[in-house]
């Protein structure tokens, strides 16, 4: 537990990290690193086929400029590319603790803080949303208010 959670907190960390990949030579993706595309979210979850099931719905949505999953085999390929330097980590990540993600650029006007809830709210299954994953800080994972 504590490592699939130090991985998701790198990842996340991690997003805005060069890699020798760029999202945008992913056909399809249509996004590019955070530098040239601030305004992601990233949506991490526990299988592909959730990953596959949360892409397809969300194609259709107009918040969604563009979009690009991840399976759980990539992701664990780009960590290992992006953390080349750090062997030690890349050891101890296996491809079971890597969230599967689906990456959405959001379209102009979007507001981030509301479409993220309301895709919490969608996809309960969902590890986390990220409304701001090209941001530098960690994921408050502190509880939401309650009423």
């Amino acid at each position: 537990m504590r490592l699939a959670f130090l991985v998701v907190a790198v990842f996340a960390l991690a997003a805005c990290a060069p890699s020798s990949e760029s999202l945008a030579k992913t056909p399809a993706a249509g996004i590019d690193e955070c530098q040239n595309y601030p305004d992601q979210m990233v949506i991490y979850l526990n299988t592909d086929a959730e990953m596959e099931s949360v892409t397809t719905e969300l194609r259709a949505d107009k918040r969604v400029g563009a979009i690009k999953a991840e399976t759980k085999a990539q992701g664990y390929e780009r960590f290992k590319v992006i953390f080349k330097d750090q062997p030690e980590l890349v050891k101890l990540a296996r491809v079971e603790a890597i969230p599967a993600s689906v990456i959405i650029g959001v379209a102009h006007g979007v507001d981030r803080a509301r479409f993220a809830e309301e895709l919490r709210t969608k996809f309960p299954t969902a590890d986390e949303v990220r409304a701001d994953a090209c941001s530098q800080e960690p994921p408050d994972r502190s509880p939401a208010p309650t009423s």
